[in-house]
């Protein structure tokens, strides 16, 4: 099963969103989340079809670029209040790239913006009662298929080589209200893949995830906590280019070219293996491909 939140308008998703929290959150909490994601649909849909704004970003999909980015945030906010409720919470903060949840228009180019300053950080930073902190990034799934970018991968490690806070991946089945986490460690031996459903750009399988959203108003964030993280050697590398940013910025940027250079050798190598692989079954199952040429082909054909 599979939904396109994107091909929903707002009270679709609304009478969705509702479902999947439905016990989960009082009517008062979850209906003053529903104004407010109701009433920048209606702001952003009118801008879009009436006065013809055009929308900046989204690689071409127009309004279910928007509608997604909307839609996001709709469900962010809804995870974001259940976290507050966790027993072991003192404070959840926004601290992702679109933290303040509204769109710009712009008059002057007649385009439709994201509003606020676009960081690199995850979406929630976490004060424990004990005073630990970490970050969450949230991912949402609404296609029975769990998988995350290994850019995005890449985007914590460096956070953490930044920070010095642990980090969290929280992944949301939409469909089916469940989620699972994972920290970075569980990347540390995994290999990615090619996936053709993001645009061949390299991904890792995630965990299906399993337990009910109403498990994080007493989840236990810390429970696979293994500091190994801070000496992981991705995140050792983005550590020697901020001492580097400080002490040298020349050999700043050759380490900032040599993380490019690695990452780059890595995923060629992955796309060269994914495609040897395709080549292989081919051949497997077609071995003729091989040992028949077009010449034969065209031959054949002429009998």
């Amino acid at each position: 099963m599979s939904i396109r939140l994107d091909e929903m308008n707002i009270d679709e998703v609304e009478n969705y969103y509702r479902k999947i929290f439905e016990g989960q959150l009082s009517t008062k909490d979850f209906d003053s989340v529903s104004a407010k994601y109701r009433e920048k649909y209606n702001s952003v849909y009118n801008v879009f079809y009436n006065l013809h704004y055009k929308v900046s970003g989204g690689m071409g999909r127009g309004f279910k670029y928007t509608l997604a980015v909307l839609y996001g945030w709709y469900i962010e906010e809804l995870i974001f209040m259940l976290i507050e409720k966790n027993s072991s919470v003192s404070q959840i903060e926004y601290s992702g790239n679109d933290a303040e949840h509204s769109f710009i228009f712009d008059d002057e180019s007649k385009l439709i913006k994201i509003a606020g300053e676009k960081t690199t950080n995850p979406d929630f930073l976490i004060t424990l009662k004990d005073g630990r902190k970490f970050f969450i990034e949230l991912k949402t799934a609404a296609a029975g298929i769990f998988t995350i970018k290994k850019g995005n991968v890449m985007q914590l490690y460096k956070t953490i080589a930044a920070t010095k806070i642990y980090s969290i991946i929280l992944m949301i089945d939409v469909i089916n209200g469940l989620y699972e986490f994972k920290d970075l460690n569980y990347f540390a031996n995994l290999h990615p893949f090619v996936n053709q459903r993001m645009e061949g750009q390299l991904c890792y399988n995630f965990p299906v995830p399993t337990k009910p959203f109403s498990n994080l108003v007493c989840e236990n964030f810390f429970k696979e906590y293994n500091d190994e993280i801070f000496n992981n050697p991705v995140v050792l590398k983005y550590t020697a280019l901020n001492l580097a940013k400080a002490k040298d910025k020349t050999l700043a940027k050759i380490i900032a070219k040599k993380l490019i250079l690695d990452d780059k050798k890595e995923e060629f190598e992955f796309q060269k293996l994914t495609y040897e692989s395709e080549i292989a079954k081919i051949i497997k199952d077609y071995p003729q491909v091989e040992t028949l040429s077009w010449e034969d082909i065209y031959t054949i054909l002429k009998k």
